[in-house]
Protein backbone atom coordinates (compact mmCIF):
# COMPACT_ATOMS: atom_id res chain seq x y z
CA UNK A 1 0.00 0.00 0.00
CA UNK A 2 1.07 3.36 -0.87
CA UNK A 3 1.96 6.05 1.89
CA UNK A 4 -0.52 8.98 2.26
CA UNK A 5 0.91 12.59 1.13
CA UNK A 6 -1.27 16.01 1.46
CA UNK A 7 0.27 18.58 -0.79
CA UNK A 8 -0.09 22.84 0.02
CA UNK A 9 1.14 25.45 -1.76
CA UNK A 10 1.25 27.58 -4.73
CA UNK A 11 1.87 27.45 -8.33
CA UNK A 12 5.51 25.80 -7.56
CA UNK A 13 3.01 23.06 -6.18
CA UNK A 14 -0.62 23.00 -8.21
CA UNK A 15 -1.33 19.69 -9.74
CA UNK A 16 -2.29 21.65 -13.30
CA UNK A 17 1.11 23.49 -13.41
CA UNK A 18 3.00 20.56 -12.66
CA UNK A 19 1.08 18.19 -15.46
CA UNK A 20 0.52 20.58 -18.14
CA UNK A 21 -0.74 19.71 -21.69
CA UNK A 22 1.94 21.42 -24.36
CA UNK A 23 0.40 19.60 -27.50
CA UNK A 24 -1.50 15.86 -28.17
CA UNK A 25 1.64 14.23 -26.97
CA UNK A 26 4.18 16.54 -24.99
CA UNK A 27 3.12 17.30 -21.62
CA UNK A 28 5.22 19.42 -18.70
CA UNK A 29 5.52 17.10 -16.00
CA UNK A 30 6.78 18.69 -12.38
CA UNK A 31 7.74 17.31 -8.83
CA UNK A 32 4.27 16.80 -7.33
CA UNK A 33 3.01 14.80 -10.59
CA UNK A 34 5.93 12.94 -10.79
CA UNK A 35 5.11 11.92 -6.54
CA UNK A 36 1.82 10.35 -7.85
CA UNK A 37 3.39 7.63 -8.98
CA UNK A 38 5.24 6.71 -5.59
CA UNK A 39 2.32 7.45 -2.87
CA UNK A 40 -1.18 8.11 -2.64
CA UNK A 41 -1.17 11.55 -3.65
CA UNK A 42 -3.83 14.09 -2.26
CA UNK A 43 -2.87 18.10 -3.66
CA UNK A 44 -4.48 21.14 -2.46
CA UNK A 45 -2.20 23.66 -3.78
CA UNK A 46 -3.30 26.10 -6.00
CA UNK A 47 -1.65 29.10 -8.38
CA UNK A 48 -1.69 32.82 -6.76
CA UNK A 49 -2.49 31.54 -3.28
CA UNK A 50 -1.00 33.10 0.06
CA UNK A 51 0.31 31.62 3.00
CA UNK A 52 -2.46 32.25 4.72
CA UNK A 53 -4.86 30.50 2.47
CA UNK A 54 -2.74 27.54 2.06
CA UNK A 55 -3.24 27.71 6.27
CA UNK A 56 -6.52 27.68 6.23
CA UNK A 57 -6.67 24.96 3.90
CA UNK A 58 -4.86 22.88 6.14
CA UNK A 59 -6.84 23.89 9.18
CA UNK A 60 -9.94 22.86 7.40
CA UNK A 61 -9.09 19.60 7.10
CA UNK A 62 -7.68 19.14 10.18
CA UNK A 63 -10.34 21.14 12.22
CA UNK A 64 -13.37 19.36 10.26
CA UNK A 65 -12.62 16.11 8.48
CA UNK A 66 -11.79 12.69 10.19
CA UNK A 67 -8.62 11.33 8.59
CA UNK A 68 -5.90 9.03 10.07
CA UNK A 69 -3.44 11.69 10.24
CA UNK A 70 -0.92 9.60 11.53
CA UNK A 71 -0.79 7.78 8.78
CA UNK A 72 -0.41 10.87 6.53
CA UNK A 73 2.49 12.56 5.42
CA UNK A 74 2.63 16.80 4.19
CA UNK A 75 4.84 18.77 2.43
CA UNK A 76 3.43 22.49 2.65
CA UNK A 77 5.29 24.62 0.00
CA UNK A 78 5.19 28.51 2.41
CA UNK A 79 4.13 30.81 -0.59
CA UNK A 80 4.76 34.27 0.33
CA UNK A 81 3.43 35.68 3.45
CA UNK A 82 4.39 38.96 3.61
CA UNK A 83 2.71 40.27 0.49
CA UNK A 84 0.16 38.14 -0.81
CA UNK A 85 -3.68 38.66 0.81
CA UNK A 86 -7.29 37.24 0.06
CA UNK A 87 -9.77 39.81 0.24
CA UNK A 88 -13.49 39.85 0.19
CA UNK A 89 -14.51 40.56 -3.69
CA UNK A 90 -12.07 38.12 -5.56
CA UNK A 91 -10.69 34.53 -5.17
CA UNK A 92 -8.27 33.48 -2.88
CA UNK A 93 -5.49 32.47 -5.83
CA UNK A 94 -5.96 36.14 -7.07
CA UNK A 95 -3.92 37.44 -3.85
CA UNK A 96 -0.91 37.65 -5.57
CA UNK A 97 -2.17 41.18 -6.38
CA UNK A 98 -2.32 42.76 -3.40
CA UNK A 99 0.95 44.92 -3.17
CA UNK A 100 -0.16 45.94 -7.10
CA UNK A 101 -3.54 47.21 -5.81
CA UNK A 102 -1.45 49.79 -4.33
CA UNK A 103 -0.68 51.50 -7.18
CA UNK A 104 -1.62 54.27 -9.14
CA UNK A 105 -4.46 53.62 -10.83
CA UNK A 106 -2.42 54.15 -14.25
CA UNK A 107 0.24 52.41 -13.35
CA UNK A 108 -2.04 49.15 -12.26
CA UNK A 109 -3.97 49.19 -15.45
CA UNK A 110 -0.25 49.00 -17.35
CA UNK A 111 1.34 46.26 -15.55
CA UNK A 112 -1.98 44.21 -15.60
CA UNK A 113 -2.54 45.22 -19.09
CA UNK A 114 1.12 43.45 -19.75
CA UNK A 115 -0.67 39.96 -18.86
CA UNK A 116 -2.50 40.04 -21.78
CA UNK A 117 -6.21 39.97 -19.66
CA UNK A 118 -9.09 40.09 -21.62
CA UNK A 119 -11.71 42.96 -21.56
CA UNK A 120 -13.56 41.17 -19.39
CA UNK A 121 -11.08 40.81 -16.98
CA UNK A 122 -9.32 44.08 -16.97
CA UNK A 123 -12.47 45.52 -16.10
CA UNK A 124 -12.44 43.26 -13.26
CA UNK A 125 -9.28 43.84 -11.96
CA UNK A 126 -9.60 47.73 -12.66
CA UNK A 127 -12.91 46.86 -10.14
CA UNK A 128 -10.69 46.00 -7.82
CA UNK A 129 -8.18 48.57 -7.56
CA UNK A 130 -10.65 50.88 -7.20
CA UNK A 131 -12.28 49.35 -4.42
CA UNK A 132 -9.27 48.29 -2.87
CA UNK A 133 -6.47 51.35 -3.61
CA UNK A 134 -6.33 53.01 -0.54
CA UNK A 135 -6.67 50.26 1.71
CA UNK A 136 -3.74 48.66 0.19
CA UNK A 137 -1.55 52.00 0.11
CA UNK A 138 -2.27 52.42 4.15
CA UNK A 139 -2.08 48.71 5.48
CA UNK A 140 1.45 48.84 3.18
CA UNK A 141 2.36 52.33 4.60
CA UNK A 142 1.15 52.10 8.26
CA UNK A 143 1.29 48.27 9.05
CA UNK A 144 3.52 46.25 6.81
CA UNK A 145 6.59 48.41 8.28
CA UNK A 146 6.20 47.52 11.69
CA UNK A 147 8.19 44.82 13.40
CA UNK A 148 5.08 43.03 14.28
CA UNK A 149 4.24 42.26 10.68
CA UNK A 150 7.96 41.35 9.62
CA UNK A 151 7.82 38.99 12.89
CA UNK A 152 4.99 36.92 10.77
CA UNK A 153 7.67 34.25 9.95
CA UNK A 154 8.28 33.35 13.52
CA UNK A 155 4.46 33.26 14.35
CA UNK A 156 3.10 31.51 10.89
CA UNK A 157 5.86 28.38 11.38
CA UNK A 158 5.07 28.49 15.15
CA UNK A 159 1.02 27.79 14.19
CA UNK A 160 2.53 25.34 11.38
CA UNK A 161 4.69 23.53 13.83
CA UNK A 162 1.67 22.60 15.93
CA UNK A 163 -0.81 21.67 13.27
CA UNK A 164 2.56 19.23 12.03
CA UNK A 165 2.06 17.14 15.50
CA UNK A 166 -1.02 15.34 14.28
CA UNK A 167 0.97 13.81 10.73
CA UNK A 168 3.11 11.02 10.47
CA UNK A 169 5.62 13.78 9.04
CA UNK A 170 5.51 17.21 8.14
CA UNK A 171 8.17 19.02 6.26
CA UNK A 172 7.60 22.86 5.13
CA UNK A 173 9.45 23.99 1.84
CA UNK A 174 9.74 27.86 1.54
CA UNK A 175 9.33 29.83 -1.98
CA UNK A 176 10.99 32.83 -0.53
CA UNK A 177 13.86 32.70 1.73
CA UNK A 178 13.18 32.32 5.30
CA UNK A 179 17.05 31.68 6.59
CA UNK A 180 17.19 34.61 8.45
CA UNK A 181 13.73 34.31 10.88
CA UNK A 182 15.13 30.87 11.56
CA UNK A 183 18.80 31.26 12.28
CA UNK A 184 17.20 33.08 15.67
CA UNK A 185 15.35 29.68 16.64
CA UNK A 186 16.82 27.35 18.84
CA UNK A 187 18.11 24.17 17.03
CA UNK A 188 15.28 21.95 18.56
CA UNK A 189 12.14 24.90 18.40
CA UNK A 190 10.37 23.65 15.32
CA UNK A 191 9.75 19.68 16.86
CA UNK A 192 6.94 18.40 14.84
CA UNK A 193 7.97 19.27 11.07
CA UNK A 194 11.45 19.53 9.42
CA UNK A 195 12.22 23.12 7.78
CA UNK A 196 14.02 23.19 4.63
CA UNK A 197 15.16 26.64 5.22
CA UNK A 198 18.49 25.90 3.39
CA UNK A 199 16.79 26.46 0.33
CA UNK A 200 13.76 28.25 -1.75
CA UNK A 201 11.90 27.48 -4.93
CA UNK A 202 12.00 30.48 -6.14
CA UNK A 203 15.94 30.66 -6.09
CA UNK A 204 16.06 27.51 -7.70
CA UNK A 205 13.49 29.00 -10.05
CA UNK A 206 16.12 32.01 -11.37
CA UNK A 207 18.70 29.47 -11.55
CA UNK A 208 17.06 27.07 -14.48
CA UNK A 209 18.12 27.16 -17.69
CA UNK A 210 16.22 27.65 -20.72
CA UNK A 211 15.24 24.63 -22.48
CA UNK A 212 16.12 23.53 -26.20
CA UNK A 213 14.41 25.03 -29.50
CA UNK A 214 11.25 22.56 -29.51
CA UNK A 215 10.51 22.39 -25.62
CA UNK A 216 11.11 26.22 -25.64
CA UNK A 217 8.62 26.59 -28.43
CA UNK A 218 6.21 24.38 -27.11
CA UNK A 219 5.99 26.18 -23.55
CA UNK A 220 5.48 29.67 -25.34
CA UNK A 221 2.74 28.61 -27.52
CA UNK A 222 1.54 26.76 -24.44
CA UNK A 223 1.59 30.37 -21.95
CA UNK A 224 0.58 32.11 -24.97
CA UNK A 225 -2.77 29.69 -25.46
CA UNK A 226 -3.45 30.29 -21.47
CA UNK A 227 -2.89 34.37 -22.12
CA UNK A 228 0.54 34.48 -20.97
CA UNK A 229 2.49 37.45 -21.85
CA UNK A 230 6.04 36.40 -21.03
CA UNK A 231 9.51 37.58 -21.45
CA UNK A 232 11.07 35.48 -23.90
CA UNK A 233 13.94 34.63 -21.85
CA UNK A 234 13.28 34.26 -18.14
CA UNK A 235 13.26 30.48 -17.26
CA UNK A 236 11.05 30.99 -14.21
CA UNK A 237 7.84 32.60 -16.24
CA UNK A 238 8.19 30.23 -19.20
CA UNK A 239 8.08 27.13 -17.25
CA UNK A 240 4.64 26.18 -16.07
CA UNK A 241 5.52 25.31 -12.09
CA UNK A 242 8.57 28.12 -12.92
CA UNK A 243 11.17 25.24 -12.47
CA UNK A 244 13.06 23.72 -14.84
CA UNK A 245 13.31 19.39 -15.01
CA UNK A 246 16.82 19.63 -13.37
CA UNK A 247 15.32 22.02 -10.59
CA UNK A 248 11.91 19.80 -10.78
CA UNK A 249 14.25 17.13 -10.17
CA UNK A 250 15.94 18.58 -6.71
CA UNK A 251 12.50 18.83 -5.52
CA UNK A 252 11.52 15.88 -5.74
CA UNK A 253 14.54 13.89 -4.37
CA UNK A 254 13.92 16.13 -1.40
CA UNK A 255 10.50 15.10 -1.17
CA UNK A 256 11.52 11.63 -1.91
CA UNK A 257 14.35 11.16 0.57
CA UNK A 258 12.50 13.12 3.39
CA UNK A 259 9.52 10.11 2.64
CA UNK A 260 11.58 7.07 2.84
CA UNK A 261 12.89 8.06 5.67
CA UNK A 262 12.61 5.08 8.46
CA UNK A 263 10.16 5.87 11.52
Amino acid sequence: MKQKLWIFGDSFADPETNHVSLNHEVYWDGWSHWLKKDYEVENFADSGLGADTCFLRLCQKVDFETHDFENISVIFVLPNFNSRFALTGYEANKSWAFMHLALPRKEFIDHMSMMAQTKEQMSNWVTLHDRYHEFAKVFITDYMETKEYKNRANTFMGALDCYAKHFKRFILIPVTDISSPVKTKPANHFQHMTVRSDISLHKLAQQGKMPDDEMYQLLMNQRTRKGRNIPANDPKLLYANHLDLDNNKIVYDIVKKWMDQVG
